[in-house]
């Protein structure tokens, strides 16, 4: 037993390390290498499935109380490129705010958009809006007019990334008052 719980408290100890490792958006410039396949936003990890991925891009963005329009919290926006042999094959966002906060009503408010493939809000309310939403981008890499994928491009032009075709961009948002 005894065994067991040195090689239970070894296991944790790594697991614990794994996630200290992870590339903190909020404390790097991109752009930067993901050495771990771990992003982290606040005490948020994600865990990016297996590849060769760079951190590219990065937006902070404050989310307002509606009626006062006063800020209620910070969130960053990262965009991350799985790329091999100058091949775009995949890239996701991750959008968090950096702390939870108190408040009934905010802005922005992601699950209302416009121009989406598909969109499912799961019956939810504005308290607490939660959604999934498939994007069709087609030059959002090539012809950016977002500040947030020009840095994107501008990574994959300066790195000799291919980017053509069309991609489908997936968010899911989950808020809760």
């Amino acid at each position: 037993m005894k065994l067991f719980l040195d090689f239970a408290l070894v296991g944790f100890v790594g697991l614990m390390a794994l996630d200290a490792k992870a590339l903190d958006v909020t404390q790097v410039v991109p752009p930067q290498a993901i050495v771990d396949s771990q992003l982290k936003i606040g005490s948020r990890v994600l865990r990016l499935p297996e590849g060769n991925w760079n951190f590219v891009a990065q937006k902070i963005g404050d989310v307002t109380n509606t009626n006062t329009n006063l800020k209620i919290g910070t969130t960053f926006r990262a965009y991350a490129m799985d790329v091999k042999d100058s091949d775009f094959r995949g890239g996701i966002q991750f959008l968090l705010p950096v702390a939870s906060f108190q408040t009934i009503s905010w802005r922005p408010e992601p699950c209302k958009v416009d121009n989406v493939l598909y969109k499912n809000d799961f019956n939810s309310g504005f308290s607490t809006p939660e959604c999934l939403i498939v994007f069709k981008r087609t030059s959002h890499l090539r012809r950016p007019t977002d500040e947030f994928y020009l840095q994107a491009s501008q990574w994959a032009v300066n790195e000799k990334v291919k980017v053509a075709g069309s991609f489908y961009e997936i968010v899911y948002t989950k808020y809760a008052t």
